[in-house]
């Protein structure tokens, strides 16, 4: 069985996915790799391979294809696909999303010293920079797949890397591995958040009568613009961030699209500094609604 792993910018993908490599013997295929290949076949530099992929979409199709064609000739192997879209192309795959918050995404990329694609003159900048980038190649995605590359709905594992080691992480995803390939049939996806990258969608009001230590209530987290919300389950939340746990185990709500935008745009800033006081954290940085 093979593990397919996608994530926002800045999330460590990479990271885990040399320990999973080291660990436990995950041959790695990225994106990159594939198309070095393609590009020594066409007898091209890679930068010239770029600017080809730039002007037509048929080059991504043929990386796509060989995606395909090599997880299923070596099925019996251990392959693990570091690419945005190998979730959708490869089979028989364990799908993993890494989530981030944005500011502390963007931290990591301004202290990279691979350098950056572009150029930041703050960590602001840069945050708002690798949402920018994140959302517009999704959107090319969209065009090119007519899939959302960004949507938790499409994975097996979501997991958030905003606090935790690479070496808890790439034990999470390995556990989770294991019971996947016991029986994926009946495996659940199951998504982990840091209560702390959690940003409260409940008004002001309701967020200060909150009694955190006698929740036990399920939660339901959604994604908008890079940052997650809550939108059911708080009260958990703060239960987790009061007794200093490192994830919350939560859904995604059955709730259409105006439903989710209306909870999300209600959220304010004066909601998130009254839940930062009752679980006794502050966030990296706020997003704007």
């Amino acid at each position: 069985m093979h593990i397919t792993m996608a994530g926002k910018l800045g999330s460590g993908k990479s990271t885990v996915a040399r320990l999973l490599n080291e660990k436990h013997g995950f041959e790695i295929y990225s994106t990159g790799k594939i198309q070095r290949e393609l590009a020594r076949q066409f007898g091209v530099s890679t930068l010239e391979m770029n600017q080809m992929m730039s002007k037509d979409t048929k080059y991504d199709h043929m990386i796509d294809d060989e995606v395909t064609r090599i997880s299923v000739d070596r099925a019996e192997d251990r392959l693990l696909f570091d690419s945005r879209m190998a979730w959708y192309f490869a089979k028989n795959t364990f799908k993993v999303f890494f989530t981030i918050d944005p500011q502390i995404a963007a931290l990591r990329v301004m202290k990279d010293p691979r350098g950056a694609e572009e150029t930041y003159v703050s960590v602001d900048d840069a945050r708002e920079k690798l949402i920018l980038r994140s959302l517009v190649e999704n959107e090319r995605f969209k065009q090119i797949y007519g899939t959302d590359n960004l949507s938790y709905a499409n994975y097996d594992l979501v997991v958030d890397t905003s606090y935790e080691t690479p070496d808890n992480i790439c034990k999470l995803i390995y556990d989770e591995y294991e019971k996947f390939c016991a029986c994926p049939e009946k495996y659940d996806r199951k998504m982990y958040f840091s209560p702390k990258s959690l940003y409260p969608t409940a008004d002001k009001d309701s967020i200060g009568m909150m009694q955190s230590e006698s929740s036990k209530a399920s939660v339901e987290v959604v994604c908008a613009r890079n940052y997650n919300f809550i939108i059911s389950g708080h009260e958990a939340v703060l239960n987790a961030l009061v007794n200093g746990a490192p994830f919350v185990c939560a859904t995604l709500p059955a709730l259409n699209f105006a439903q989710i935008e209306s909870k999300v745009t209600a959220s304010s800033l004066e909601g998130m500094k009254d839940f930062e006081k009752l679980g006794g954290f502050n966030y990296p940085s706020y997003p704007e609604i």
